[in-house]
């Protein structure tokens, strides 16, 4: 297998390295590889040799799962393929010794120590109970575990995926921990299960992230996690996915809010708390993704941000953050707004209330359509009124206009004296059109008003 060296690169443990790696049950990690899987016998270096299990390669001795795919000639397929066949078969034989089916012989201690091994195109079998240690392992090629069961204290701690990593239908019936991985292509952990606490901290999620279906009854950590660069590598991400428990998105960044498309949060999520600004980078970040689609693709993305945004927000709501509710509920509606399934009206009342008064967050926005209604209605009074000195037409009109915005008839019945006096002119039509304009800007104010009052409870957080 060592014949055709090609471009030779460091493997990441060499046997002498080994030795110098403790082991509870073994004095060292090189002691643990020495031992027969089968047999319990400490065999020799001679004998792993023998067995091929042992290679020298530049003068330095490496066990077969270390060594990297590069000491052979890729265009030599069948040495690679030599190298893949016993790289398996003794892989196999650590995890059935561990974890296997009762047949097989249990002699070494669980879980497999697999630290640092070099595998491709990898298939767990779906009948084995995987109870392993793969502390940076490199998997390369595609690594299949569809339907397999990690028993105990499974551990992928700083392991590298370079190909797809299959996990759909896996169970996880201990602690799986994902910290410090990075996969470089698809990680498709749809429908799976963890019944343990379950860790994916600082992983890197270099392609298609997806967690469909799948079930955390425990504790889930999604923390420092680096989440795929592109829209549709994340976008629905945890749709029907179901935590049960504690999930904690804490220093992943506030967005990706696609993600949560169909997410159902049975306690509470730990999400970051960003200033607004960068909040809105966030969904700008997201719909600018969408606009990659065309036609139902992009009306899909939309509502994906759109319920993503919902989703979170209820449980901003659960845990009383009010500040994130807010936001959340202004990007929930900017996503439903630039939906084309959403009626007509419903868009230009959507416009208003952002214009208006920024989605009822705002107080400085209704003040100020409050004083450009007042004057505005004040000035268009002055021109109803003939023959009136300009002083006290100016007075009147604007004692008017602020009647129709103050409730209460606070300055009094002024408007029906003015329309009296306008009536008695015989100016019917334009006493018509005088009771119609303050009615208007009664309207107006009512609804000015409202927001003002909404944006006042909301920023200083007056109520339930």
């Amino acid at each position: 297998m060592t014949n055709s060296v090609h471009q030779p690169k460091p493997a990441p443990f060499s046997w002498d390295e080994l030795k110098t790696v403790p082991m509870s049950a073994f004095s060292s990690l090189q002691a643990y590889w020495l031992t027969d899987p089968l047999s319990g016998v400490i065999r020799s270096e001679h004998a792993l040799v023998e067995c091929g299990e042992l290679i020298d390669f530049a003068g330095i001795k490496y066990h077969v799962l270390h060594v990297p795919f590069c000491v052979v000639d890729e265009s030599n397929p069948a040495a690679v393929a030599s190298l893949k066949a016993k790289k398996d078969e003794v892989l196999i034989a650590r995890l059935r010794a561990t974890s296997g089916p009762s047949d097989d012989r249990d002699l070494l201690p669980a879980p497999a120590r697999l630290d640092g091994i070099v595998v491709r195109d990898f298939t767990f079998a779906e009948e084995m109970l995987v109870n392993a240690i793969f502390w940076q392992a490199r998997f390369e090629g595609e690594t299949c575990a569809i339907k397999t069961k990690f028993s105990g204290h499974c551990a992928f701690s700083y392991a590298t995926f370079s190909g797809v990593a299959k996990f759909h239908y896996a169970t996880f019936l201990g602690f799986a921990m994902f910290d410090f991985v990075t996969f470089q292509n698809k990680a498709r952990f749809d429908s799976a299960v963890f019944m343990g606490r379950t860790i994916f901290r600082e992983t890197v999620f270099g392609g298609r992230m997806s967690f469909q279906g799948a079930e955390f009854t425990n504790v889930a950590y999604f923390t420092q996690i680096t989440w795929p660069l592109s829209f549709s590598d994340y976008n629905q991400s945890f749709d029907r996915c179901v935590f049960l428990s504690f999930a904690d998105f804490h220093s992943s960044g506030f967005g990706h809010f696609s993600a949560f498309f169909g997410t159902k949060f049975s306690e509470s999520v730990r999400l970051d708390d960003v200033p607004e600004p960068v909040a809105r980078a966030a969904l700008n970040h997201d719909l600018g993704g969408a606009k990659a689609f065309q036609g139902q693709s992009y009306e899909d993305s939309l509502k994906s941000i759109e319920v993503g945004c919902r989703n979170l927000k209820q449980q901003m709501v659960a845990v009383g953050d009010r500040s994130r509710e807010r936001i959340l509920y202004v990007f929930e509606l900017q996503a439903r707004r630039l939906q084309a399934a959403t009626p007509k009206t419903e868009q230009l009342i959507s416009d208003g209330y952002a214009f208006l008064s920024d989605y009822g967050n705002s107080v400085t926005k209704p003040v100020i359509g409050i004083l450009i209604l007042w004057f505005a209605f004040a000035t268009a009074y002055m021109f109803f009124r003939v023959g009136v000195p300009i002083g006290e037409n100016l007075m009147q009109a604007g004692e008017l206009s602020l009647s129709r915005i103050m409730p209460f008839n606070t300055f009094g019945d002024i408007t029906g004296k003015l329309a009296d006096e306008i009536n008695g002119t015989g100016r019917p039509v334009t006493a018509g059109i005088f009771a119609a304009l303050t009615g208007i800007q009664s309207i107006i104010a009512t609804v000015l008003g409202f927001l003002m009052a909404l944006a006042v409870k909301r920023t200083f957080q007056i109520g339930g």
